[in-house]
């Protein structure tokens, strides 16, 4: 008897450890913020999609930009004003516009698979992601041209994608322009934002972008014996 007491001792001992263990493998992380956890509701949308107000351009990059156009004259030539730039293997620019295309592309997946409630309430918030991946393709675009597009949120498994070519120029301008008609049908008018939020991204200011967008590629197509007509006429539209 005293040895049966002893095992069932042991036993509803063992019992409670795993299942400590087990209750304890259940509790969510307190120290950062997980999938399982977040982008539950449109407060999160909205606190994501507002890490990519920090990739808006300022002054001083404009005139970076400036300076390697045929509109502005340094003290002195650069290496793209005189003819001499060559890619290096490597490029900050490429890297910092492929993690914005891949967390903008993270909230617009996410938005799928939202349920239909949700889905009315973070419209804004997928409209500013959209805008804000095509304008990390248009960074890309203005510097490399043909650039691989990155449709989906990769894993270590995408190799096709990884190691993929680079899309024609004309497919990444329809990307990049598709994109931007998604966020001006998704996007809040500037009069209908409220106090609190102006400064965030509008209809208007989308469509303004679409313009410079279409004006760009139109221009350079028309000026290199191309029918760039089309665009130029999209840019008039959206101005």
């Amino acid at each position: 008897m005293k040895t049966k007491i002893i095992i069932l001792n042991v036993l509803l001992f063992v019992g409670f450890v795993f299942s400590s263990c087990e209750k304890g493998l259940d509790l969510y992380p307190q120290d950062r913020l997980s999938e399982s956890t977040f982008l539950l509701n449109a407060e999160q949308y909205k606190l994501f999609a507002s890490q990519f107000y920090f990739n808006l351009p300022t002054v001083s990059s404009g005139i970076s930009r400036d300076n390697l156009s045929d509109i502005l004259a340094n003290m002195n030539l650069n290496t793209v004003s005189n003819g001499s730039y060559f890619p290096t293997p490597s490029s900050s620019l490429w890297s910092s516009s492929y993690s914005i295309i891949r967390n903008t592309t993270y909230i617009v997946e996410k938005s799928l698979v939202a349920n239909d409630d949700l889905k009315s309430s973070i419209q804004q918030y997928v409209g500013e992601a959209k805008f804000f991946r095509a304008m990390a393709y248009f960074d890309l675009f203005k510097d490399f041209g043909e650039v691989p597009i990155i449709d989906k949120v990769l894993d270590v498994n995408d190799d096709d994608l990884i190691y993929g070519p680079r899309n024609t120029r004309e497919e990444v301008v329809s990307y990049i322009l598709t994109d931007l008609n998604d966020a001006i049908s998704l996007l809040l008018s500037e009069s209908n934002i409220s106090g609190n939020d102006k400064g965030r991204i509008s209809k208007e200011a989308a469509l303004s972008f679409k313009a410079r967008v279409a004006l760009f590629e139109g221009t350079w197509r028309k000026y290199r014996g191309e029918n760039g007509n089309d665009l130029l006429d999209m840019a008039i539209e959206a101005s």
